[in-house]
């Protein structure tokens, strides 16, 4: 700051001030009333001096006035430049605070990214030394799983960063960019390893709370989980809190039903509900319930299942078949002898006691004490389990237990829930492989608490794990939990493999199809000359009293192999099977073609990158060759009137676009062939409205 702007400023502040003011006043009057004088003793300056009250003229003073007021402005200047003073080390004093503040928050910053940089460190060096120890498998090293470094670091410092927002309240409307939006988020993205980077050799298993199922299998969250099931590969799907009483449930909206419905490989199921409700609701609704479901190639390995026999839905379990061990007389140690099978397991432990009648703790609680037992059912859930863990080791099995335990699972005190499967000898798959901070496996819980998990024994070949994002497939409150297992290391026996049925092509029922297969296996004759070489071949038999030579033997085989493959490939060709697998029909898939030209003329309103010849291709093959001038507003909605099935109101969104004709008669084919050579010039009332 400048001595004139100091000045200014200094007067500005002056001049505010009421007493100063005054005084400066009293002493102008007293200025005026000596100058008045000294003009009335001295006539020669009458007329002479004009006075100015704002600011007197000192080249006109006498030597009395002239004397006073200078003496008064040297003590103002000397008030004003004390006042200056005073202010400057005051706004110097303000700026070493201020630059005190910055280094301290700079120092602050240097601080966290340090912290993480060692924490990211430590990270790779323990997870270098766990690749590397010997108990590991082959697929825990193997590049699919391996994360890179920004990732780990962000998986590392999830928590801190979660404390961090934490402090931020959410009165931060505006952000700089969109990276700070997104972190402003709670946190929600995957933990633990990527569930896209997958070996094929592996079977993943899914544990997931679905907060309700809804028997019809038209439903979306129904959709969402099977879609779940499908492109994350699952082998193993164990849920909890199904929320279905299933003796309530419609035939053919069984759970069986439902899951037939997804795949036709094979499955095997065992559910788990409260039996003891007398009287079912009309919506088959009922709190909590279990479910474990081997699909694929996992369910021809199925040996049996099996639920909670006290009738309240606790857990349900499925036994997959291993290896038999044959005990030697000599051995003493190791597993006895029998079957080597994996238990899984799929169980939900309810909440604390609640004021609501029909929870799931208050009907185990009232079920407990009419049999006498006052013991807490969360507690007695827990002791139920552990007996049958016993049971199942005892036999010489491995354990898969995923479950809702509404507890921390990642705590470590003694009488926590994960230290009590511990001292069974089960450890949490997923908080074993991976370091802390974890984030939390349900939205409902404001703090960093993971309270699902998935516990196995030492002998379950775990080679990746981690969580799914919330919200990924269907709106739960609780994010899913997956591992994959080397199941054929884990049970000892390679996969069970059954062919597939297929069904016969040629019918005699079928007119068509055996003319087909009669056709081709002549023509397929006629070519290779069969019945020839078959005729020369029986007279040179006969010429030698029936016994045919080395030679005539393999001629024989000749001509019968290609017999059996001229008939076979007759009979692949002579009907083409409709499996009924797919819905589609010509209408269909004029929509399905609009649906898609749609969703890509978007993608490039977004500027994302897109395939000009597909483009290119649907704008002919639809007949919309000027869709590409609407906005995205207009395609939004027209997408959306696509997916509901409705039709489309060319004219009315955007005039001069070409109708989308579905008929599949020759006025609509004649449309199609008009809007494919429409030019920009065309006019509006040629475009075809559907119908």
């Amino acid at each position: 700051m400048t001595w004139d702007q100091s000045q200014h400023c200094a007067i500005s502040e002056y001049e505010r001030d009421v007493d100063l003011d005054q005084q400066v006043k009293k002493d102008d009057n007293e200025w005026i009333e000596k100058l008045l004088a000294a003009e009335q003793a001295s006539p020669e300056f009458e007329g002479t001096i004009t006075i100015d009250l704002s600011m007197p003229a000192a080249k006109d003073m006498d030597d009395g006035a002239t004397v006073g007021s200078a003496a008064n402005m040297a003590a103002l200047l000397e008030n004003m430049k004390s006042d200056v003073n005073d202010l400057c080390s005051e706004l110097e004093t303000a700026a070493e605070k201020l630059a005190q503040a910055k280094d301290a928050e700079a120092a602050k910053d240097a601080c966290i990214l340090e912290l993480k940089a060692k924490m990211a460190e430590q990270a790779s060096v323990t997870g270098k030394h766990r690749s590397s120890s010997p108990s590991s498998s082959k697929a825990t090293s193997s590049a699919d799983h391996q994360r890179s470094r920004h990732a780990r670091l962000r998986r590392l410092t999830e928590g801190q960063g979660q404390n961090l927002r934490n402090q931020h309240t959410s009165s931060q409307v505006a952000h700089s960019s969109l990276d700070a939006y997104l972190n402003s988020l709670p946190l929600g993205n995957y933990f633990g390893n990527d569930s896209c980077q997958k070996s094929p050799c592996v079977t993943q298993v899914l544990f997931q709370n679905v907060q309700g199922l809804p028997f019809p299998v038209t439903h979306d969250k129904q959709k969402g989980l099977f879609k779940c099931w499908t492109d994350e590969r699952v082998g193993i799907a164990l849920l909890a809190e199904v929320n279905l009483q299933w003796s309530a449930v419609p035939r053919g909206h069984k759970w069986f039903d439902q899951v037939k419905s997804f795949t036709n490989q094979g499955h095997f199921s065992s559910v788990s509900y409260y039996e003891h409700q007398e009287f079912p609701t009309p919506s088959a609704h009922q709190w909590g319930g279990c479910s474990a479901t081997l699909l694929h190639k996992v369910a021809r390995r199925a040996k049996s299942g099996g639920k909670d026999e006290t009738g309240l839905g606790r857990f349900s379990w499925i036994k997959i078949r291993g290896r038999d061990i044959r005990q030697q007389e000599s051995q003493t140690d190791g597993p006895p002898a029998g079957p080597l099978d994996l238990v899984v397991v799929s169980a939900y432990r309810p909440n604390k006691e609640g004021t609501n009648a029909g929870s799931v703790w208050n009907y185990q609680r009232n079920y407990w004490l009419s049999k006498g037992v006052t013991m807490d059912p969360r507690d007695k859930l827990t002791l139920d389990l552990v007996d049958l863990i016993k049971q199942w080791k005892a036999a010489g099995c491995e354990i898969l237990l995923g479950l809702d335990a509404n507890k921390d699972v990642s705590y470590n005190s003694p009488s926590s829930f994960r230290q009590e499967m511990r001292s069974e000898g089960l450890t949490e798959a997923i908080l074993h492989r991976h370091q802390g901070p974890y984030p939390a496996t349900t939205q409902s819980w404001m703090t960093d608490t993971p309270i699902n998990g998935i516990f196995v024994t030492n002998g379950v070949r775990v080679t990746a794990g981690g969580y799914l994002d919330f919200q990924h497939y269907f709106k739960p409150d609780h994010r899913g939990l997956w591992i994959d297992i080397d199941l054929e290391a884990t049970l000892g026996t390679p996969p069970v493999t059954s062919p597939s049925f297929q069904p016969c092509r040629l019918t005699l029922a079928d007119g068509r199809s055996v003319d087909r297969y009669i056709k081709a296996a002549e023509a397929g004759y006629r070519h290779f000359r069969l019945l020839q070489r078959l005729t020369q071949l029986a007279e040179d038999i006969s010429l030698q009293d029936g016994y045919p030579t080395a030679n005539q033997q393999d001629r024989f085989n000749t001509i019968h192999r290609q017999a059996y493959e001229i008939r076979q490939k007759a009979e692949r060709n002579c009907r083409k099977l409709s499996m009924g697998k797919v819905h589609w029909s010509p209408q269909m898939q004029q929509k399905w073609d609009r649906l898609h030209l749609y969703q890509l003329l978007i993608l490039g309103h977004r500027q994302v990158r897109t395939s000009s010849r597909k483009v290119r291709r649907l704008l002919k093959k639809t007949g919309l060759t000027d869709a590409w001038k609407l906005s995205e507003a207009d395609l939004r909605q027209r997408t959306s009137r696509l997916q509901r099935g409705q039709a489309e109101a060319c004219p009315s969104v955007a005039p001069g676009i070409s109708g989308d004709p579905i008929g599949s008669g020759p006025e609509s084919q004649e449309g199609q062939h008009q809007s494919l050579y429409q030019t920009d010039s065309s006019p509006a009332d040629g475009t075809k409205e559907e119908t």
